[in-house]
């Protein structure tokens, strides 16, 4: 399951003196359980090896690719700001010491997304927000759909635990090139390391479970709060969730494809339900690209 790169770090963490570690990141591999830093020595052991860890390194199968182009990927994913043992001390006294586990995420090339960081220090680098608060986000979403383009847009909205995350399942575009959707992240604020990633990808990316150590979000934040209800029912980390659940954002020209529609509520919504619901079932434990192909095989 796991690569021969992944043993040998774990290996080497035993000769380095840190056996606990090496079962706990191991475990973290191949259960899903969340690895927790106790120590600031096991946050630097870890960074000796940490290469061979992260990203798709790990995992001898890392990925599913299904016949309409969707992939969903699995790799090693790594959160420094994140974990249950806390720093206690200076500027970042209540960011956790850091946390380690698995990585799940859709990849397609036919539904465009766009990814808007809001102000969490513990998650966002300062240059990452355009936006620091829902309550600004709202004026730019209002003045983008009033635009040509915006007219003929049409979006489902998610919550994420520090953000927005907005799929485009309008006619007009559909299989836009991430190359040429800079017009829409312009506009709307998105995520400039996102849009990066994305255009040297030549795909758009959602991550599908909870980042590794994360408890809480911003949603009861002043600047974020509407109700307070959207927070109460969706504390911690709850990956993504809409506010009206099924809701779309359509421009006064828009028409909806079923197509992106379909695979939205197929690949993303429907596979963090029953991603939050085995965590749940499993003492916490996030489950593998076979747990996934369950889910779908059960559509």
């Amino acid at each position: 399951m796991i690569t021969v790169a992944a043993i040998r770090a774990l290996q080497h963490l035993v000769k380095m003196g840190h056996k606990p570690l090496a079962k706990k990141i191991h475990k973290a591999l191949t259960t899903g359980e969340t690895a927790h830093f106790k120590s600031w020595d096991e946050r630097r052991a870890f960074d000796v090896v940490r290469k061979s860890l992260l990203d798709s390194k790990p995992f001898k199968n890392n990925k599913i690719i299904f016949p309409d182009g969707t992939i969903i990927r699995r790799e090693g994913a790594y959160q420094p700001m994140f974990g249950k043992h806390k720093r206690g001390k200076g500027p970042n006294k209540d960011a956790g010491k850091g946390a380690y586990g698995r990585g799940l995420y859709t990849s397609q090339k036919k539904v465009p997304m766009t990814d808007v960081d809001l102000k969490d220090p513990f998650s966002h680098k300062k240059e990452q927000v355009i936006h620091e608060t829902l309550s600004d986000f709202i004026p730019a979403m209002k003045d983008y759909m009033g635009t040509k383009r915006g007219k003929k847009s049409a979006f489902k909205v998610y919550r994420t635990a520090a953000g927005m995350r907005l799929f485009d399942v309008s006619k007009i575009s559909r299989r836009d090139k991430p190359a040429y959707y800079e017009e829409v992240w312009d506009a709307l604020g998105g995520d400039g390391s996102y849009r990066g990633f994305s255009i040297g990808r030549g795909d758009y990316s959602a991550r599908i479970m909870p980042k590794p150590g994360r408890t809480k979000n911003i949603w009861g934040l002043p600047g974020n709060v509407k109700t307070g209800k959207f927070a109460k029912q969706n504390p911690g980390e709850f990956i993504a969730a809409q506010r009206k659940p099924g809701s779309i954002i359509k421009g006064v020209d828009a028409d909806i494809d079923p197509r992106s529609l379909a695979e939205v509520n197929l690949y993303h919504d429907m596979l963090i339900r029953g991603i939050l619901e085995r965590k749940a079932k499993r003492k916490g434990r996030v489950p593998g690209l076979e747990g996934l192909m369950s889910l779908i095989a059960m559509k």
